[in-house]
């Protein structure tokens, strides 16, 4: 074949079902690649096999690659309530670093690198405690469970957020003691708010909130109660994702566990890969709602270790396949504090450190910083895995060349398997 493989990708007409032309190749090299492409075709829809995965479901590699970014600091480092919460246009910040802490609540916009310091009048001192919890409703509100103290007798504080009049309401309390075990999550499927309310302290109540008035549900027989890294997702069906939290301060837990809302049942799920358990800082998030690309996926991160060391781990999971994957480590390791450290804004997933400003924990605790994504596969660099990029792959494996994104299973070198793959992603994406 004549043309090189920059030519290839410059002249490669692919649209999202999978379209290809090729206006300088000749008939012959269009007949080769014709069989070639229906060779594949056959072999992908007979095998089964998505990219990443084995028939024991078993995540062998990733299609997803990426390096951290930074960002503008956050204005403030860790404190013992805290929380992130983000609407997909901006991220928030809420943080009291103790008890007579006036509190604090933040608004970070990505278009201008900025952080603005948003309305908290209404709200007591020490307002946002440990376990401290929030959800976006996909349109003007943000719900807010305010957390407790270990300390703290019965705190059921219940707020929400109004974003287009920058106000606070108070709401109905929870129907338990709220406290370091706490999570919360927003239900399209529905449209309720969920969460999990308490501590190993005084126990954990499953709930669902509805015009002004709570619901006590099942919770998980195996679970009996949540604690410091406790996390609640919704992934745009019927099910909830949750993390049990780090419920003993000396044994690693990594529970992971999906509750079904028709049918008001739990089942637990493939735990959560941090060999010395999740910490204080585990996070879940699912931007499947904004991005179709990552709908089969939740994104977490482990938040430190049950002996309250820095925490550095981050996954995805596959929900049809049940299986977890590490990605790039965190640049600057979360933990100590208790809350949600994961946000999902102008088309990124971001973190908050939120940890303390100690030499032990890098980076002075503020710090702020966005996951750029490679998507491997997608030669051509469109966005999009498509029949385009399996046909340039088979070109670089027939010349021996190589291309990083087009080396799927990490070998070193870009062959047939590699554009089967390719194939298969495509393949899946056709049928969406």
């Amino acid at each position: 074949m004549g043309s090189s493989v920059e030519e290839i990708i410059r002249n490669a007409k692919a649209t999202r079902n999978g379209v290809v032309s090729f206006p300088e190749w000749g008939r012959w090299e269009m007949n080769i690649i014709k069989i070639m492409i229906g060779l594949l075709f056959l072999a992908v829809t007979s095998s089964g096999l998505a990219i990443g995965d084995t028939t024991s479901g078993v995540t062998t590699y990733s299609v997803l690659e990426g390096n951290w970014v930074i960002k503008a600091d956050a204005p403030t480092a860790g404190g013992y309530g805290e929380v992130v919460v983000s609407t997909a246009d901006n991220i928030y910040i809420a943080q009291c670093l103790k008890n007579s802490s006036d509190p604090a609540f933040w608004r970070y916009d990505p278009d201008v690198e900025n952080w603005e310091m948003m309305n908290t009048s209404g709200l007591s001192t020490g307002a946002f405690r440990n376990g401290a919890a929030m959800t976006w409703d996909y349109d003007d509100h943000i719900y807010a469970l305010f957390g407790g103290r270990y300390g703290d007798d019965n705190r059921t504080l219940f707020y929400r957020y109004s974003i287009s009049n920058n106000r606070w309401e108070q709401l109905t309390d929870t129907p338990n003691g709220q406290g370091a075990g706490d999570a919360i999550t927003w239900s399209e499927y529905d449209g309720h708010v969920y969460a999990m309310i308490g501590s190993n302290a005084r126990g954990t109540v499953f709930a669902r909130y509805s015009q002004d008035s709570w619901e006590t549900l099942a919770f998980n027989s195996n679970w009996t109660f949540t604690d410091d890294g406790a996390s609640l997702v919704w992934t745009g069906g019927a099910y909830l994702y949750a993390l049990r939290g780090e419920y003993d301060e000396h044994v690693p837990n990594s529970d992971f566990a999906r509750y079904h809302i028709p049918t008001d049942t739990w089942e637990d799920m493939s735990d959560i890969p941090e060999s010395d358990g999740v910490g204080d800082g585990a996070s879940l998030l699912w931007i499947g709602n904004w991005t179709d690309r990552y709908s089969d996926c939740i994104f977490a991160i482990g938040g430190g270790s049950v002996d309250e060391e820095p925490g550095y781990g981050f996954y995805r999971y596959s929900i049809s396949c049940n299986s977890w994957e590490e990605l790039e480590s965190l640049p600057c390791p979360v933990g100590y504090y208790v809350g949600n450290r994961l946000g999902f804004a102008d088309g990124h997933i971001h973190y908050w450190q939120g940890a303390p400003k100690t030499e032990k924990w890098i980076c002075g605790g503020d710090a702020f910083r966005m996951f750029k994504t490679t998507l491997k596969g997608d030669i051509n660099g469109d966005g999009w895995i498509t029949t385009t990029d399996a046909v340039i792959a088979l070109d670089l494996a027939v010349r021996g060349g190589y291309e990083p994104v087009a080396d799927i299973n990490a070998d070193g070198r870009v062959t047939s398997l590699d554009a089967l793959m390719i194939m298969q992603a495509a393949v899946v994406a056709i049928n969406l």
